[in-house]
């Protein structure tokens, strides 16, 4: 009785498909020879054609997945760093070869990883090709890295409002401003200095016929992603940061900036939304109160296409991240709040603030905000760091006769100062404050400090509630 013949399965990947590249025909061609050779029959051939093994696990891709899936007897490929150039996973490879006992070959040799010369061979491989990516990552970022020192564009995408031209300097390209759509970018900023609101702009835009960068319709979060580009105003972002000069202060092309960079920072505003462009939404209501039911870890801010939500951020460890509108949360939130504990009583200790040091610090800020709008684009950043600490030392010493300080976010906001009497109720506190601002509401809720679980929803059902409260008798103050 003839031994059945054993099954072949051929992985191929490339990471930059050309047309002078036949790199993936090629490995396919020899990889059916060598299975010819073996007298296996090919069941499956595994493709990634522009797929990079640096950035893409080989679980994550769908070549790959389709060889797991037939899982052949022989797995032929033409050398160890088509499937991982990472020893973390090469070794993810080798362990499920040996778990399917699946024989894995190149086409020059055979790995027998039962013994461990076999294992030996592949793992000192795998560490070659792991340095091998690692100095062609080290001269990419150099040359990233130089062509910005020049001042040269290192490619990426095109911001809307520029166009490339050629460097006067030397080779290359660099950044310069679109003239029509340079003007649109400061009728826009006008509006928003005016108070004008991001739909409103959005609308005019498309009544004006001004379509996006992939010819589409403008939205309030794609027009606040454009307002955020640092090239705006002549900078360059790199690794997430403003590029600098040897003296510290922000490096500025004025032949690509369109508007000055201390009013590009106070545009930047306008991406975090709120009721108008130039409300930042800075504070949020349940900002520290909520907590995922599956994990426990507090709930961030996120957006959902133009939906504002409670998320939770632990992408990991969470099985089941947990999310919910954050109109609807703080509604519930507030009203729960107020029915469990909203006749609770605190007294607040009385503790003298220094008003002459109150002083000082208002007369030193009020200098510096004079000074800002008139700072170069070098003296910016120290002044805002400057203002930043006198908020904060002021914020403390205001705060004093109650022992606290509210901080939201990076943005120091001013407290509200609650009654210093007795026999106040948190209920009669929280409507006080809500009535003045959100900062102060919010700080009412963070000094009570009652956080609430937020519930799994079901699809297609709106749940009444989906808060619980530790405790639904009452809440100790002690």
């Amino acid at each position: 009785m003839n031994k059945p013949r054993p099954t072949a399965g051929i992985y191929a990947r490339l990471s930059l498909a050309t047309d002078a590249s036949a790199s993936i025909s090629q490995q396919v061609t020899d990889g059916r020879l060598r299975a010819e050779q073996l007298g296996a029959d090919v069941v499956v051939e595994g493709i990634d054609n522009s797929v990079s093994a640096r950035s893409t696990r080989p679980w994550d891709r769908p070549g790959w997945q389709a060889i797991v899936e037939a899982r052949p007897d022989i797995i032929i490929i033409r050398e160890q760093s088509r499937i991982a150039r990472s020893v973390s996973d090469w070794g993810q490879v080798v362990g499920w070869c040996k778990e399917q006992n699946v024989r894995l070959l190149t086409l020059d040799q055979e790995f027998d990883l039962g013994t461990a010369s076999g294992q030996m061979i592949a793992n000192v491989l795998a560490s070659f090709s792991q340095y091998e990516a690692q100095l062609i990552g080290e001269r990419i970022r150099y040359s990233r890295n130089e062509l910005i020192r020049n001042g040269r564009r290192p490619g990426g995408k095109r911001p809307w409002a520029m166009q490339l031209a050629e460097n006067p300097n030397g080779p290359g390209y660099v950044l310069r401003p679109d003239p029509d759509k340079a003007a649109i970018v400061v009728e826009i900023v006008e509006r928003i200095e005016r108070g004008e609101s991001m739909p409103s702009i959005c609308r005019w835009l498309k009544d004006a016929g001004i379509r996006g960068a992939n010819g589409g319709v403008w939205q309030p979060q794609t027009l606040r992603a454009m307002l955020n580009t640092p090239a705006l105003a002549g900078a360059t972002r790199q690794n997430g940061k403003l590029v600098l000069n040897k003296d510290g202060s922000v490096r500025i092309d004025h032949d690509q900036q369109i508007i000055d960079f201390d009013r590009w920072l106070k545009i930047r505003r306008a991406k975090s939304g709120g009721g108008t462009a130039w409300q930042a939404r800075t504070t949020l209501l349940g900002g520290g109160l909520l907590r995922c039911s599956t994990c426990g870890r507090a709930l961030g801010a996120a957006k959902d296409s133009s939906r504002e939500q409670y998320r939770c951020r632990e992408k990991i460890e969470c099985p089941r991240r947990i999310g919910i509108s954050m109109p609807a949360a703080d509604k519930e939130y507030v009203e729960k709040w107020l029915a469990l504990y909203g006749e609770a009583q605190e007294e607040l200790p009385q503790v003298d603030s220094d008003p002459v040091e109150i002083a000082r610090l208002r007369e030193g800020l009020a200098t510096i905000k004079a000074a800002l709008p008139e700072a170069g684009a070098d003296q910016v950043m120290p002044l805002i760091e400057q203002r930043d600490r006198l908020e904060q030392e002021l914020l403390r010493a205001q705060t004093r006769s109650i022992g606290r300080a509210i901080r939201v976010g990076s943005k120091k906001v001013e407290t509200w100062l609650a009654s210093q009497g007795t026999g106040r109720s948190w209920g009669e506190k929280f409507l006080e404050a809500q009535e003045h601002s959100l900062e102060a509401a919010h700080a009412v809720l963070l000094d009570f400090g009652a956080q609430a679980q937020v519930m799994p929803g079901v699809r297609g059902n709106r749940q009444p509630e989906r808060l619980v409260f530790p405790e639904e008798e009452g809440h100790s103050l002690d």
